[in-house]
């Protein structure tokens, strides 16, 4: 085998390197591929304002009502025992909710199950930072606004990557 010094050695490996055109894949098939472009959020992450805990949705000041579930919320698939769709929370209305769950725009906190007291119908706060607005809520796009970068080209796409390309809106990567 020819010897040769460090520099020529590098220089030779580059004359080898070809350049490699970016292929499109399924999310599942880009597993131990390298990112050619940018990963861009195409929607907000979260897509929605959600629950950060479990409790309940409620809306204006308390005392909450506790809100029976609706037909609607029948026939949308919420479960009576479960939980209830936030939509169209009146003012003085509260719902049980679960973390990751969907909230209406009318809810303005969630109270966590251990910052509050179901009695006859009515749930109260136990202390004033349960019921602060804002409070118990994942605001849309809190983690990653739409048409920001994820991840830099050159970056390796693991299961991690594929599931968070997911979650950002992808079907495919290149």
């Amino acid at each position: 085998m020819d010897e040769c010094s460090w520099q020529e050695a590098r220089q030779r490996a580059r004359d080898c390197a070809r350049q490699v055109e970016p292929v499109v894949a399924s999310l599942e098939d880009a597993v131990g591929a390298v990112l050619s472009s940018p990963l861009l959020a195409n929607e907000d992450i979260p897509a929605f304002d959600a629950a950060s805990v479990d409790g309940w949705a409620v809306s204006g000041k308390g005392p909450w009502k506790l809100r029976r579930p609706t037909k609607r919320d029948m026939l949308g698939g919420f479960d009576f025992h479960e939980s209830t769709s936030t939509k169209s929370l009146r003012e003085g209305q509260a719902a049980p909710v679960e973390a990751g769950d969907p909230l209406g725009k009318e809810v303005i906190a969630v109270v966590a199950r251990t910052r509050g007291t179901v009695t006859d119908g009515l749930l109260v706060g136990n202390t004033l930072s349960a019921s602060k607005p804002g409070a118990g809520i994942r605001a849309r796009g809190s983690d990653s606004g739409q048409g920001s970068e994820l991840m830099s080209p050159g970056e390796r796409v693991t299961p991690a990557v594929a599931s968070l390309a997911a979650t950002a809106g992808h079907d495919e990567l290149w």
